[in-house]
This record gives C-alpha cells, structure tokens and sequence, in this order.
C-alpha cells in the first residue's frame, strides 16, 4: 500500500473491501494501510505457542491490544520471533526509557520483566518445523 503518509486516506468501509479482494493480509490504522507480514503456516503456529506463552504468564490481568507498539508509554516489553531458527528477543524498557535487548536461542529462555516470568525457547518452537532460508537470510531455502 506504500509508505505511511504517502497513501491517501482510507476510510474503514474502503479497507474492508481492498480486504475481501486482496490475497494479502492488511492493517487499518488511522486511515492508513498497511500490508502485514507472515501468514506462512510457521509463522501461525509460531504465533500461536507464543500467545498461549504470554497468555500464562498474564494471568488474569488484563492486557490491551498492542496498537501502537514501542511508541506507548505503557508498553514495558515487546517480544519478537524468528520463524527461520529458535531465536526470541524481548526488548524491555529501563529505567530510563531506553530499549534493551535480551534474546534466547534453543535450550536457553528469556525474561519478561513486565509479567514476572521467562519465555522458553524450547517450549515455544516444540514440535514446529522452521522456514528454510536462503544464503542471504531470506525465506525460501
């Protein structure tokens, strides 16, 4: 859909009808749209075992859509997975408020310092059977 602020507005009902016609999975926000990634089959059970991770670990506390991500004042701790290799990274917010990275590959966990719990890498990538990627990192073996 191109850059932000680069497309012209979007209303809802215009996004929902590129939605029902578009091979590609897309996110409205604030009239722009914007294409999102994933959607492999890894990717999906990647997500998965990571949302029943997180999910243990909130408890019954509640827990808001994460919308704008790092930009949010409230957000401690934001989480990415690779779907090529058990890798995980937490980037957790100091002190400060700066960003700090911790990552964990197979056999090791990470914190979640916000929930006051670890993820483990094992645990999340159980059973699952990772992308190939080719010499230059990218999908496709």
């Amino acid at each position: 859909m191109g850059e932000p602020g680069t497309t012209p507005i979007t209303t809802y009902g215009e996004y929902l009808a590129i939605e029902q016609t578009s091979g590609r999975k897309h996110e409205w926000l604030d009239g722009q749209v914007y294409a999102m990634a994933g959607g492999t089959p890894t990717h999906s059970a990647l997500s998965g075992r990571m949302i029943a991770a997180l999910d243990a670990l909130i408890g019954d506390r509640p827990c808001e859509k994460f919308r704008h991500y790092r930009s949010l004042a409230s957000l401690r701790d934001y989480v990415l997975v690779s779907q090529h290799e058990p890798h995980v990274e937490v980037y957790s917010r100091d002190t400060a408020g700066r960003w700090v990275m911790s990552e964990a590959d197979a056999g090791g966990s990470v914190a979640v310092a916000s929930l006051g719990g670890v993820i483990d890498v094992d645990r999340v990538y159980r059973g699952i059977e990772l992308e190939p990627t080719d010499a230059s990192g990218r999908p496709g073996g």
